[in-house]
């Protein structure tokens, strides 16, 4: 189902000051709808964000504003009145290139590389904060008792034991800021190669954050095997003391346990009956949330 009106085409055309001259369904992410619009200006995306989940239209424009072509794609127009459909959307550049396929040593150093300049942009000193999120805490505590008691008590024993490798890092934390910013979605398919150099797409999920909690994500969204870990880290530099290896095992765990709240909060207000997204598919993220719970499990 296309979300694309006519009027939609023509709002966006007056905002722009050049013609589009047509669109097509370029894909989806889990939170968004995105749309190829053909235009006198070249390629552009149309990004829908085709959730009640998640506001992030607002902060993804903010981000991609901060920074202005590095790495990302540039935004061009953001509207969130929803005069013209019941969705916030935003008009993107394109990027041309193809979605990275695999990781090679050469890749991976790039990636380091990239993701250490990155995390150079700093936002508001925030002081001493915690990793561990309200959000994904009460996801984990508290909604997934909505699931059934058994899964409840699983992901609490789960949660039990991050928690108390969170203890042992806890004390250590003092010594690096939390207002890096983060691309926080670093997968495969949000990377692009381009002609000179890999290149980040989707941004939504961007923020500041610590710099490590980005790294560990990175390893484990994408399955690095070990060898590619160690690549990546040293590339990076980080994770070579036993206290960045311990802060390292925390971030990679942590990670699979947002991802499992991520689902109880899909899950469970897909079984209120409430849409979450217009691709939802309950039985698909009941699936993942058995693998992921598996995931955690090996890691801690």
């Amino acid at each position: 189902m296309s979300l694309v009106t006519r009027e939609l085409l023509a709002h966006i055309q007056r905002q722009l000051g050049t013609e589009v001259k047509g669109h097509s369904v370029i894909g989806h992410g889990a939170h968004n709808q995105n749309y190829l619009l053909e235009t006198g200006r070249g390629k552009l995306i149309l990004r829908v964000y085709a959730n009640t989940q998640f506001k992030n239209a607002a902060k993804e424009y903010e981000v991609l504003n901060t920074i202005d072509g590095f790495l990302g794609p540039r935004a061009f127009y953001l509207d969130t009145s929803r005069s013209l459909m019941e969705y916030d959307y935003m008009v993107l550049e394109y990027i041309e290139g193809t979605v990275l396929k695999e990781f090679d040593d050469a890749a991976l150093k790039e990636i380091a590389g990239s993701l250490k300049q990155l995390h150079g942009i700093k936002g508001p000193d925030r002081g001493p904060v915690s990793p561990v999120s309200d959000w994904i805490r009460n996801n984990i505590t508290v909604n997934s008792a909505r699931l059934g008691e058994e899964l409840h008590s699983d992901v609490m024993a789960l949660w039990g034991r991050l928690m108390a490798l969170h203890s042992q890092i806890e004390p250590h934390l003092t010594g690096y800021d939390s207002n890096s910013l983060i691309h926080d979605d670093p997968i495969l398919g949000n990377l692009i190669q381009t002609c000179d150099c890999i290149r980040f797409i989707d941004w939504e999920l961007a923020h500041y954050n610590y710099f490590f909690m980005e790294l560990g994500g990175f390893i484990e969204e994408n399955g690095l095997t070990r060898q590619q870990e160690l690549i990546f880290l040293k590339a990076y530099g980080f994770g070579s003391t036993p206290v960045e290896s311990k802060i390292m095992a925390f971030s990679k765990a942590y990670r699979v346990a947002a991802i499992i709240g991520w689902y109880i909060e899909r899950i469970a207000s897909l079984r209120d009956g409430v849409e979450v997204f217009i691709a939802a598919d309950q039985a698909e993220y009941e699936k993942n949330l058995a693998s992921e719970m598996k995931h955690l499990e090996r890691l801690l």
